[in-house]
């Protein structure tokens, strides 16, 4: 049974400003999620600009930047092998031509590898390409140089302490990636939250609750004047530093979207 806060979609009302809509994404496949689909379609005729968290044009044209020193270089070969074995059986996942990209990018990866899948774009995509086709205005929140100088605060040994443990116990991780996949067809904004702000252990902080202030300083320059769509992923909406709270701080009145 839904609460009253399991809601993906919310609406922030100001007196004299436009709207502006937040909606909680995941990197799901958004042909899962029909009712979701029809929902958007809605949702971006009535916008008048789309701000996802980076600029999805920019990201799908831009390689990923190598490190100088990869996986192999912080393991003896017999745990790199290991690993590397690991990845292979449980995930069909092959590290060695991923070596140089920091393990937080990896375990994307491999959340990609065990997630259901139908024939679409992965949600935030999904909303990016419709906006496209509907003529509206796209922006991103961050940049991917800026997230990846956030991946290189986080302690390498601590990545590779992640990428290990979810090796060692693939079925614990296939079972924890289906409860928040659970967790989201049934909107369970706060539950959501709370699994995600679990994984980041000591990063929180930074891969959370600063991310959210820093996008929510760059979301004020645009919501002045024109309707906005932003369409970040679920964890950022919610807790004490989410954007549904900051926006409320901001004099906006939150409500979840009835559309």
């Amino acid at each position: 049974m839904s609460g009253r806060l399991d809601h993906l979609i919310w609406t922030a009302r100001h007196s004299v400003r436009p709207p502006v809509y937040l909606f909680g994404t995941m990197h799901l496949d958004c042909d899962l999620f029909p009712e979701l689909q029809e929902r958007c379609l809605r949702l971006v005729e009535s916008i008048d600009l789309l701000a996802t968290e980076i600029d999805l044009e920019s990201m799908e044209n831009t390689a990923f930047p190598m490190l100088e020193q990869g996986i192999q270089d912080h393991l003896s070969p017999q745990q790199y092998e290991r690993l590397r074995d690991q990845l292979i059986r449980f995930f069909e996942f092959d590290l060695l031509p991923w070596d140089r990209v920091p393990p937080i990018f990896i375990y994307q990866f491999l959340i990609e590898k065990i997630l259901p899948k139908a024939a679409g774009k992965p949600v935030d995509h999904f909303v990016w390409r419709l906006a496209e086709e509907r003529g509206k205005k796209r922006t991103g929140l961050e940049t991917l140089e800026r997230q990846m100088e956030i991946a290189s605060h986080l302690d390498f040994s601590w990545q590779i302490k992640s990428l290990k443990s979810i090796a060692r116990s693939p079925q614990r991780f296939r079972r924890m990636i289906g409860e928040m996949v659970a967790g989201y067809r049934l909107e369970r904004l706060p539950q959501l939250y709370r699994s995600s702000k679990k994984q980041l252990g000591p990063y929180r902080k930074l891969m959370l609750y600063d991310r959210n202030k820093v996008m929510f300083s760059v979301m004020e320059d645009l919501i002045g004047d024109q309707i906005v769509l932003v369409a970040v992923g679920a964890a950022h909406l919610w807790g004490h530093y989410g954007l549904l709270r900051l926006i409320k701080q901001a004099g906006y009145r939150v409500s979840p979207w009835k559309g």
